[in-house]
């Protein structure tokens, strides 16, 4: 991830406290005019700087490490 992407995520995030409705949308090729609109009743999950959304994190290891010596 560049510097550029992080500060944008970190700009979303800082919006998203307040809510996904805080979230606008100007362009979108659905009705949607926010986040909320297109979560409905979904809550957003917020994983940044994690990598607990891998449900198996030593699987590129397990398929490199004997690749690299």
């Amino acid at each position: 991830m560049t510097q550029r992407e992080k500060e944008i995520e970190g700009r979303i995030l800082d919006r998203l406290k307040d809510g996904p409705a805080g979230l606008e949308i100007h362009n979108s090729t659905s009705d949607a005019e926010s986040l909320a609109a297109l979560l409905g009743q979904h809550r957003p999950s917020v994983i940044q700087d994690s990598s607990a959304w891998n449900l198996d994190q030593n699987f590129m290891l397990d398929v490199i490490g004997n690749m690299i010596h």
